[in-house]
């Protein structure tokens, strides 16, 4: 003859907490953090680094003169600031110092202004003056040097 199954007592429910659903909690998933994959090697070697920053120069003018900021700059790329601080107008030309043509220039500024222009330098001498008639003679030069 069978045995009567055995019968379990419930087990002892535990008062919820208030708000609560009576429902399993699940922690939240954490994304497991994301490591780039490396870089293809580089069949041309190590990248070329960035070109150097452009040289600055300011170049002040006045009645007669032309003040460098910098008597030297290196070659390439180069922002040139020209300040008319003078009480008339000038203006700013840039020519091989051995001769030739103009490689830059600035056009006539009036008192108090200031111009920035972009050049390309090659290494070598230049003489900077104001091509004003007379202004040049008067002393209003200076000479740029550009190194490699």
């Amino acid at each position: 003859m069978a045995q009567p199954a055995a019968v379990r007592a419930p087990a002892p429910r535990t008062p919820l907490a208030p708000g609560s659903t009576g429902l399993p909690v699940t922690p939240p998933v954490v994304p497991a953090p994301v490591t780039p994959a490396p870089a293809p090697p580089s069949s041309t070697g190590p990248s070329p680094s960035p070109p150097p920053p452009p040289a600055r120069l300011q170049v002040t003018g006045r009645e007669y003169s032309l003040t460098l900021s910098h008597p030297q700059i290196a070659s390439g790329a180069a922002i040139v600031e020209f300040v008319d601080s003078g009480e008339d107008p000038h203006n700013l030309h840039i020519r091989p110092a051995g001769g030739g043509a103009d490689v830059g220039a600035f056009s006539t500024a009036l008192p108090g202004s200031h111009t920035d222009q972009s050049f390309t330098l090659a290494p070598g001498t230049y003489t900077l003056y104001c091509a004003l008639p007379g202004h040049e003679a008067a002393g209003m030069e200076a000479t740029l040097v550009v190194g490699p």
